[in-house]
């Protein structure tokens, strides 16, 4: 499902009280969808990672009163009000701690804890294929969910993109080659996904080119980074589409057909409300 279609099912599993949870490779964007949907409906986010938990810390840790055990609830766990229980990480997580959450996440609750009713339970996390570590994940506490697949898309994130001020150029440069939006490969170190584009755009906006074409290589990898330093030279240097407007007759246009499709990709880029330099 591309990412618009995962947000609109995962609003109907909220509105419907169904735990959700979102599978997919790292770095795509499973939590800013989530982070969407809570804010969408109005709604705060207890953000946990479900991989750096111990069973413990879902149980509570235990007292003695009066020769009996009580269970200190965790504080992070909702006593009132509305909002997400958001489980980052689920799959990562180890099996005692799956088996811990088995109950809160069926019955919405843990021993003498109940979750409050304005609360819903979301999870997010990768898959075995990906590389991301993932052990076995418990097939009980997969049935009590109902789980959406987040595959990237290039126009899903051009409107998110454009929505959210990325440089029109790293917009530009990805309707060019659509390809590097989502360059997976779990043999290598580093790759280019939607989330390091969005470290491009934060790098870009508070370096000088010197200092981005030394960075970039670390973001999204030396292949990819080569490319989109020369597209920006290639930017930099071709005539802005609004002098071509102006005066067609006397601005140079360019001949290079790839030159052209760019110049047409940066005219078309989104400019969203927080677009431009920092």
């Amino acid at each position: 499902m591309k990412p618009s279609e995962v947000k609109t099912a995962l609003l109907g599993a909220l509105c419907a009280d169904i735990p959700a949870l979102i599978w997919g490779q790292p770095g795509v964007g499973k939590s800013d969808t989530v982070n969407d949907a809570a804010k969408e409906m109005g709604l705060p986010v207890i953000d946990l990672r479900a991989a750096q938990l111990d069973p413990v810390d879902v149980r509570g840790v235990p007292s003695v009163i009066d020769g009996r055990t009580k269970w200190n609830v965790p504080l992070f766990l909702p006593a009132d009000g509305t909002g997400l229980l958001f489980f980052d990480e689920l799959p990562a997580a180890t099996m005692t701690v799956q088996s811990a959450l088995l109950q809160l996440v069926l019955d919405r609750a843990v021993g003498d804890y109940k979750l409050p009713p304005g609360w819903r339970i979301v999870a997010a996390g990768n898959r075995k294929e990906d590389g991301a570590g993932i052990g076995k994940f418990n097939a009980a506490l997969a049935d009590r969910f109902v789980h959406f697949d987040y595959e990237p898309d290039l126009n899903d994130w051009i409107d998110w993109a454009g929505l959210n001020g990325i440089d029109p150029r790293i917009i530009a440069f990805i309707q060019t080659f659509p390809k590097h939006l989502n360059d997976w490969d779990t043999k290598r170190q580093i790759n280019a996904t939607p989330r390091s584009w969005g470290y491009i755009d934060r790098a870009i906006k508070a370096n000088d080119l010197g200092t981005f074409h030394l960075m970039s290589p670390g973001i999204v990898g030396p292949g990819i980074a080569a490319e989109l330093n020369a597209f920006l030279r290639m930017t930099e240097a071709m005539a802005r589409y609004e002098d071509i407007i102006a005066d067609p007759v006397n601005v140079e246009i360019p001949n290079d057909l790839s030159v052209k499709y760019a110049l047409i990709c940066l005219t078309s880029a989104p400019m969203g409300p927080n677009s431009g330099i920092c």
